[in-house]
């Protein structure tokens, strides 16, 4: 409706980012934290860098790269462990551009990944 559109338009014109980009942001932060060495131990535990594979990976070039660490309790994955930090976090991060995630300061990580959550949402404008 109307009111659904002015929010809209209001949050974009105020630089507003929805919901779920927020979401999205703050994971991403503590991601960024894991791979710095900054982060909350529970989260080292949980998450680590993506491990090289045998067979040669283009993915193994990139070492910004994070994976899960799938505890052995967790063998059958549902939603419910698919919201979970460890899951949810490396698909998050690892989604972002190579360059977000080669960020070296957090402020630029910060300022950089909040301009590539609105363009994602609202498109370049």
């Amino acid at each position: 409706g109307i009111n659904a559109e002015y929010g809209t338009a209001l949050s974009k014109e105020l630089h507003f980012l929805p919901i779920s980009a927020r979401i999205r942001y703050k994971i991403a932060l503590l991601m960024y934290n894991v791979v710095h060495g900054q982060a909350p131990e529970y989260l080292k535990e949980d998450v680590g860098k993506r491990q090289r594979k045998q067979i040669g990976l283009r993915a193994d070039d990139d070492s910004t790269l994070l994976e899960e660490k799938i505890h052995r309790s967790l063998k059958v994955r549902h939603n419910a462990t698919k919201r979970g930090i460890s899951i949810a976090g490396p698909v998050i991060w690892n989604s972002l551009p190579r360059l977000l995630r080669e960020s070296t300061s957090v402020p630029d990580f910060k300022k950089y990944l909040k301009h590539h959550l609105f363009i994602e949402s609202f498109g370049h404008s």
